[in-house]
């Protein structure tokens, strides 16, 4: 175990690994590959099944681990989207694909999708190589977040899961410097104090 962690730095990179790469280190067979790989395998589809069961996210970790567990197989560029109720509960949860580099998602597909949903609260989450925003990611952002607040719902997390890190827009405070220019400009509309929060 210690020798696998060695080569491939942290559990993702063993459940990434193929068999010939388990291969490759000291005391790893076929057999033993295999069994790796048939093991991870279950436990991936346990996780899936356990984040079925979810009903809320009420917190950052929750969040993280929630939108990780669903990308953390992805061989391609997705975007996840969460809709959320008032009391935090799942609503909906829709996946755009796009190529390995670039998803090309409209801000007003999201909008429809969270208004069908009945949603007061969305979540976005992709992977990234660096799990550092691109000036895309931070235009497009930027878009959806006052979309999304010109129909009183809430833009709660967007967060971008690499290899060994992350980057989140909430604990980044860009989220909330986009309410305050928003709000400079267009006031708090119908958005109060019953506005949905996700607890750090």
């Amino acid at each position: 175990a210690h020798a696998l962690l060695k080569k491939f730095g942290s559990l993702t990179g063993i459940i990434n690994a193929d068999v010939s790469e388990l291969m490759s280190v000291k005391g790893v067979g076929e057999n033993t590959a295999g069994i790796i790989k048939n093991y991870l395998a279950v436990f991936r589809r346990y996780k899936l099944e356990m984040i079925k069961n979810k009903k809320r996210l009420m917190t950052f970790t929750e969040v993280f681990n929630y939108a990780h567990t669903l990308l953390e197989e992805s061989a391609r560029e997705e975007l996840v989207v969460i809709c959320l109720d008032g009391s935090h509960e799942i609503l909906n949860v829709k996946t755009w694909l796009g190529s390995v580099n670039k998803i090309n998602v409209l801000a007003r597909e999201i909008v429809g999708f969270c208004y069908a949903s009945k949603g007061v609260g969305v979540i976005l989450a992709h992977p990234g190589a660096g799990a550092r925003p691109s000036n895309d990611d931070l235009a497009f952002t930027k878009i959806l977040h006052s979309a999304l607040r010109s129909i009183d719902v809430s833009l709660l997390e967007h967060i971008i899961i690499g290899k060994d890190e992350y980057f989140s827009f909430h604990k980044q405070d860009l989220l909330l410097k986009y309410t305050q220019e928003y709000e400079k400009i267009f006031g708090t509309t119908g958005m109060g104090k019953k506005e949905l929060v996700l607890a750090d």
